[in-house]
């Protein structure tokens, strides 16, 4: 038996070594040292860097805020911090839509309970304004769902809805549905941005796959941002 050969030779060998006897070290004594595969300049196996400690840490808070401050950004690089696991991503999904929902229903109460301030009217007055409320006037369901998708009227619909005749019940109701939507899609699209830079490009550091991400996400934004302002213009 193989088992009963290690234990009779592990027994010769404390034997031996007690009289004094020198033996060569067996194979299993120094076993080989397998050598990792070299690492790629975009790879790491580090232990988890500040960064990600950060990340997993504070991440959902940063995405709850950033979500109803800037936006998409945010919320996309929060999918990419789920698809390296450092976060959830239905709490990504989540976080995204409390703060957007709650960020909108902050811009419409105040069009609504402080339509004479300063603030409202300097908002109000901006040629985008007057397209929105088009819009709104003419799709009042449609645009209360659609407004946070167009690239430049996103924080002053809100507004202009508060504004006009649309009940404050409608407008939670389609307010949290439009959130819900808004932030399962910036995240997914976040995510499986991710997937794919990593597919083609292998593991990288964290703040390299990050930088990657922001570039895309500001891109692709300023290409929607200008393609909602010329489509806002063409339209009467």
């Amino acid at each position: 038996m193989v088992l009963a050969d290690g234990a009779e030779g592990a027994e010769a060998r404390s034997v031996s070594q007690r009289k004094g006897i020198d033996l060569p070290p067996l194979e299993h004594d120094n076993p080989p040292r397998v050598k990792p595969p070299p690492l790629t300049p975009f790879q790491t196996r580090k232990s988890p860097t500040l960064l990600e400690t950060l990340i997993a840490k504070y991440g959902l808070l940063a995405v709850l805020i950033g979500s109803g401050i800037e936006g998409e950004t945010v919320v996309f690089l929060g999918g990419v911090s789920a698809h390296r696991h450092l976060l959830p991503f239905w709490g990504v999904a989540a976080a995204a839509a409390l703060g957007s929902f709650i960020a909108d229903q902050i811009f419409f109460f105040l069009g609504r309970r402080a339509s004479g301030s300063a603030w409202v009217r300097k908002w109000t007055s901006h040629p985008v304004a007057a397209k929105g409320k088009a819009l709104l006037e003419r799709y009042p369901t449609g645009f209360i769902l659609a407004f946070r998708f167009i690239y430049g009227m996103r924080n002053i619909s809100p507004v202009i809805i508060g504004l006009s005749a649309v009940r404050a019940r409608k407008f939670v109701m389609l307010n949290a549905l439009a959130a819900l939507v808004w932030g399962l899609v910036i995240s997914a699209a976040g995510y499986l941005f991710s997937n794919a830079i990593e597919s083609v490009l292998g593991r990288m550091h964290l703040h390299i796959h990050l930088i990657i991400g922001l570039v895309f996400a500001v891109a692709f934004g300023g290409v929607l941002w200008i393609w909602s302002r010329w489509r806002l213009a063409k339209d009467p």
